[in-house]
C-alpha cells in the first residue's frame, strides 16, 4: 500500500477548515409545554414552514399538559403536527411571538380533535 500524497491531505484539511463554520449545530428551546385537552394521546412533532424535516417533540397523554426539555428551535414560525393512534397527523402553525407570549406553551387546537375523529381515530380507552 502506498502513502497518501501530501497534496490530498492538505486539500482535505483545507476543505474541512473552510466548511467547518458553515455547519452549525441546531439551537434549542430550553422548555416547551404542550397542553392536550383532547381525549387522544398524541405524538407531537415540529418543523419549519419549509417542511424541511420533522422533529419529534414528544408524546402527550389525553387531557394532560406535558413539558419537554431542549426542543430544537424552529425559528420564527413553528409548524406542529399532532398524530393520534390512526390516520394522518393534523398540522397547525404557531408563531414564535405567540410561543414567547404564552411562556413557551402550545395548546393543541380543538380543531385537531375534530379532524382526528373525522379521520377515524378513537379516543383513549376510558375517556
Amino acid at each position: 500500500m502506498g502513502s497518501v500524497p501530501w497534496e490530498v491531505v492538505l486539500g482535505l484539511a483545507l476543505a474541512l477548515f473552510l466548511t467547518g463554520p458553515l455547519v452549525r449545530a441546531p439551537r434549542f428551546v430550553p422548555r416547551l409545554a404542550v397542553e392536550n385537552a383532547s381525549p387522544h394521546t398524541l405524538t407531537v412533532s415540529a418543523t419549519t414552514p419549509r417542511h424541511d424535516g420533522w422533529t419529534i417533540v414528544g408524546i402527550v397523554g389525553a387531557r394532560t399538559s406535558t413539558p419537554f426539555r431542549e426542543v430544537i428551535d424552529q425559528g420564527r414560525t413553528w409548524v406542529f403536527r399532532a398524530s393520534g393512534s390512526s390516520g394522518p397527523g393534523v398540522e397547525f402553525t404557531v408563531s414564535r411571538a405567540q410561543l414567547v407570549q404564552s411562556g413557551w406553551r402550545v395548546i393543541i387546537p380543538d380543531d385537531v380533535e375534530h379532524r382526528l375523529r373525522d379521520a377515524g381515530a378513537s379516543p383513549d380507552p376510558g375517556l
